[in-house]
């Protein structure tokens, strides 16, 4: 439910309102799987189609990192291209920037991501 939460939403505060984004989805998962001393991590990147960003986990199991996406209840495949992993979403940041001077900005992101077909054309 985008607008719900912000990047300073807790898993816990998202978890009690039953609702949020890609981001505390992830969040959650992967506080339960701490809680449960699986190793594991915040990925964050694009997911084919268009829209913003995109967040999901990999655990570590049997000598490998599984990528799961709890928000589509899916493995991760190649349609999710991994820009950034870390602890949370703090160790992230593909969407900030430095804004100086007196103006007041926003910045917005949108990506649109499709496979390239071989022969030249999509």
């Amino acid at each position: 439910m985008p607008g719900s939460t912000n990047i300073h939403t807790t898993a816990e505060q998202a978890a009690a309102q039953h609702q949020g984004v890609c981001q505390d989805m992830t969040q959650i998962f992967l506080s339960l799987c701490r809680v449960e001393d699986i190793p594991c991590r915040y990925c964050a990147g694009l997911f084919e189609g268009e829209g913003a960003t995109h967040a999901w986990a990999e655990v570590y199991t049997d000598g490998l990192w599984l990528g799961l996406d709890p928000t589509n209840a899916v493995a991760v495949t190649e349609h999710h291209i991994k820009l950034a992993q870390g602890r949370d979403h703090a160790d992230c940041p593909i969407e900030c920037g430095i804004f100086r001077g007196s103006a007041i900005q926003q910045m917005e992101l949108h990506a649109a991501v499709q496979p390239l077909h071989q022969g030249g054309n999509p």
